[in-house]
């Protein structure tokens, strides 16, 4: 499920700026704006601070809006893409005995308004191949031997069609960090609607610093979890999105070696609105595949090793203990 370790772990910087003084009527119409646009949101502190120029995208900027507003904005954003491609992984950071280690899997998505979809996520490879989609598994020896799904592509992929084949829902999820959020952004008629509703609670965190970007953090409280999307300021786009402790396996939680796990899913390297570069997402064709529209697994083994054999007597009780059927009474007097 989790590639290699790997040595390298990116940073992340924060700065934070205080509130200037305010005269107390500005306090006070701020509050009422506040009431009455954000209801029960919880609100970060206004930080002032001006942005001199709108492409210096690492200037930390304090917010007044709602975490709902910031989030609604993230999915309008998406909504307007044209096109979106990603380098994204699953990075669980931890400590064995005291030693730092990082696992990365893959899980980058490329999408555009034609109709066309790739994917890298944990063993799931896919991407358009002139008018079809091609779709393997990495470890298909152990499941589906040599099969490649390859289907006519439709004027616009939706989630029903992507996720037709059970097969394909099943190992799209299958990751530590589930099922891949781009996608749910991307595709989906109501995106996020699995991480935040009625029963989530949102409150702001203090702005970070991610790859260069400056970003909102919204803290997303769902019972016992807590999950943190980390928004770009510039864009409104997705940069990082922190998991709870409970999408961890049960043997990493109960393994007292393991001390300061953080899993998170880095959304690396987007480029939006932008040529997609779909070689990268091309899955090469070998001699001896087996092309279907619906994968097919191997049928259930079945235990033949009584098959032939005679089978010992036996017999049959009730609930009293009394003898309602014997095997005895089968063979024939002599």
């Amino acid at each position: 499920m989790i590639n290699a370790p790997q040595r390298t772990v990116v940073e992340c910087f924060y700065t934070q700026r205080m509130i200037q003084q305010h005269s107390v009527l500005k306090i006070a119409a701020l509050l009422v704006q506040l009431s009455l646009s954000v209801g029960c949101d919880r609100t970060l502190d206004s930080m002032q601070q001006e942005v001199q120029a709108e492409g210096q995208s690492s200037r930390l900027v304090g917010s007044t809006y709602s975490p709902r507003s910031i989030i609604d904005q993230c999915v309008r954003a998406y909504q307007k893409l044209s096109s979106y491609q990603d380098d994204g992984s699953v990075r669980l950071e931890y400590e064995l005995d005291g030693r730092l280690l990082e696992d990365l899997a893959p899980l980058s998505i490329a999408w555009d308004a034609n109709g066309r979809v790739g994917i890298r996520a944990y063993t799931v490879e896919a991407g358009p191949a002139n008018n079809r989609w091609r779709l393997r598994f990495r470890d298909e020896a152990d499941l589906v031997r040599n099969q490649v799904l390859s289907r006519a592509l439709p004027p616009k992929v939706d989630f029903a069609w992507l996720l037709s084949d059970p097969l394909v829902a099943e190992r799209l999820s299958a990751g530590l960090a589930g099922f891949p959020p781009q996608l749910d952004l991307l595709l989906s008629e109501q995106p996020l609607q699995g991480l935040i509703d009625d029963s989530s609670t949102l409150s702001m965190k203090h702005p970070e610093t991610i790859d260069g970007r400056a970003c909102y953090g919204i803290n997303v409280q769902r019972g016992p979890a807590e999950f943190i999307l980390w928004i770009d300021q510039a864009t409104l786009l997705l940069r990082r999105l922190t998991l709870p402790r409970s999408h961890l396996t049960p043997e990493m939680l109960s393994d007292q070696r393991v001390t300061n796990v953080k899993l998170t899913i880095e959304f690396s390297n987007i480029r939006a609105n932008q040529t997609v570069d779909w070689n990268h997402y091309s899955i090469a064709s070998k001699a001896d595949e087996l092309r279907v529209n619906r994968f097919v697994p191997p049928p259930l083994l079945i235990d033949t090793l009584g098959l032939g054999k005679r089978i010992p007597g036996f017999h049959l009780e009730d609930p009293s203990g009394e003898t309602v059927y014997s095997s005895d009474a089968l063979k024939p007097s002599c």
